[in-house]
């Protein structure tokens, strides 16, 4: 089995001011290498052995070059641009050719996962039994993140993109798993009120047919993206 995975490296960046001006953010310094290489070791980890890397046309030549800089990477890494920044669920479209009706990972290139992660991602790659699969982590202040309600047995009862009032403080990180019916649920999805085609709805459609199962998240999670603070505090905690 072929494993593979969409990376994310699209969007505008409007959450961290005037570093993205000129640069994609995906490409910032996060430590001691750009923010996309992260998302490149981690793939790496897991055992993914090819890669799409979905992002703007005027990010693709500098993550060209950036990938070349990764020899290890050399000839199974494939691009294609988002057109307009719809959201996760529009951009993952990108890559049903790419796909090919394999089960595939999806992971948001400004996201740090930890590595005590990595068998339990790897296994719900390789054993995909028609399952969606998410990760979700305790966090004080979830209402920047798509959010997680389970019962006292686990089971998922809710789930919101960005709540002003959360019901639950489980954050789902930016990684997921999915089968090839999300090919059949992605042309049927309609812009929200933000107006984008949300990820979220597509897990509640697996959901609402039991194939979504999710995993309690270990070790730490940033989300790079959300704002400047956490930004800045990961690029300290990672020098």
């Amino acid at each position: 089995m072929i494993m593979k995975s969409i990376i994310l490296a699209g969007g505008t960046g409007t959450r961290l001011g005037s570093l993205t001006y000129v640069i994609n953010k995906h490409l910032l310094p996060v430590g001691d290498k750009p923010m996309l290489a992260h998302g490149l070791d981690f793939a790496k980890q897991i055992g993914v052995d090819e890669l799409l890397i979905i992002t703007t046309n005027t990010a693709i030549e500098q993550l060209s070059t950036l990938i070349g800089h990764y020899p290890e990477w050399d000839r199974r890494v494939q691009f294609a641009i988002q057109s307009k920044p719809l959201g996760i669920a529009d951009a993952i479209r990108y890559g049903e050719i790419f796909c090919d009706n394999e089960p595939f990972m999806v992971l948001l290139g400004d996201n740090i996962i930890a590595k005590e992660n990595i068998p339990y991602m790897r296994g719900a790659l390789t054993n995909n039994n028609g399952q969606a699969h998410i990760w979700a982590v305790e966090l004080p202040d979830v209402r920047h993140c798509g959010v997680l309600t389970v019962d006292g047995q686990n089971r998922i009862i809710d789930i919101a993109e960005k709540p002003q009032n959360p019901r639950s403080n489980l954050a789902i990180v930016g990684c997921y798993v999915f089968d090839n019916t999300i090919w059949e649920m992605l042309p049927k999805l309609k812009l929200s009120g933000r107006n984008e085609y949300e990820i979220i709805d597509i897990l509640r459609t697996y959901h609402q047919s039991q194939r979504l199962t999710w995993h309690k998240y270990d070790g730490h999670w940033m989300d790079l993206g959300s704002s400047l603070r956490s930004y800045y505090t990961e690029s300290l905690r990672l020098v």
